[in-house]
């Protein structure tokens, strides 16, 4: 039988209002978690494990060395926003090793992390659709699709393009840009000088009056012959 391909489903950023508003959370799990998903693009598989030593320092600010899938880590470095938030979240809560404590092997599960933030994200989003928002929002920013890549850890570029949303706006301004674009903008200018020259030459023509026939004086007599006459 014919392989059945399954259908792409389309980029779902987790919109500004609802991000805002979900951050006031009062459990500190859920606000740091969604952080590191919607400004930092980890998947929750990643979140749970962030550990303390994890993060490396250097003259421009400090990173967070994500460990990804089958074993491949990258490097991400951090908002200053959100590299405070941990800072503050690490000292309130005693952290001495993983960000998230738990049962599993020291850290919490990524399926417990998950219900903890879908549960309170309004229907549709959902705890992925924040890292949808960190790749929409670093490629609006950068226009750039390998950045987003290395910073979502993916190995195909065609998987990081299913994680970018483009809006009406977006669209329009694009389809904007290419028609007054220089080409078309001298080729409109070109025609419009066209026309007006058309059109000022019939004008030009009926507001001219024929001139009279020029009239040829008769030669004067000289007044040599004028004497001699007398």
């Amino acid at each position: 039988m014919p392989r059945v391909r399954r259908p792409r489903t389309k980029a779902r950023p987790v919109p500004e209002p609802v991000l805002q508003t979900f951050l006031t959370s009062h459990d500190p799990r859920i606000s740091l978690g969604s952080r590191l998903a919607a400004s930092a693009g980890l998947r929750r598989s990643e979140i749970i494990v962030v550990h303390l030593d994890d993060f490396r320092e250097d003259l421009l600010g400090r990173s967070l060395l994500v460990h990804g899938k089958g074993g491949t880590d990258r490097l991400v470095p951090l908002a200053d926003g959100l590299d405070s938030s941990i800072r503050s979240y690490v000292a309130a809560h005693h952290i001495t090793g993983y960000l998230f404590p738990g049962e599993c092997d020291g850290h919490i599960g990524s399926n417990w992390l998950g219900k903890l933030i879908n549960q309170q994200l309004p229907p549709p989003w959902n705890l992925h659709g924040l890292r949808h928002r960190f790749a929409t929002t670093i490629y609006q920013q950068t226009h750039d699709i390998i950045v987003v890549q290395q910073l979502l850890g993916h190995e195909s570029v065609a998987t990081t393009q299913r994680y970018l949303a483009h809006n009406g706006e977006q669209l329009r301004r694009a389809v904007n840009l290419a028609d007054t674009a220089r080409t078309f903008r001298a080729a409109r200018a070109d025609g419009r000088h066209r026309t007006l020259a058309k059109e000022k030459r019939p004008m030009a023509a009926l507001s001219r009056t024929p001139r009279p026939p020029a009239i040829e004086a008769s030669p004067q007599p000289r007044r040599r012959d004028v004497l001699r006459a007398v």
